[in-house]
């Protein structure tokens, strides 16, 4: 499967590499990104069992200016 990577969070991943990520380089930043917080949100239910994956998103939603 694959995913389309925003042009923002492109521009986001940038700017945490001198690299100039494009074509794989930007896939494989981007995977990783993936990778990471895949990651950190199943060590955050396994600690937080009295959570669901739709509190961590309406946290994340909550705490970003998307509304």
């Amino acid at each position: 499967m694959q995913v389309e990577v925003s042009e923002e969070f492109a521009q986001e991943l940038q700017t945490m590499t001198t690299l100039t990520l494009k074509g794989r380089d930007l896939d494989y930043f981007a995977d990783w990104f993936l990778r990471i917080g895949m990651g950190t949100v199943k060590v955050a239910l396994q600690k937080h069992p009295e959570l669901t994956f739709g509190d961590l998103m309406t946290m994340f939603y909550r705490n970003r200016d998307y509304h």
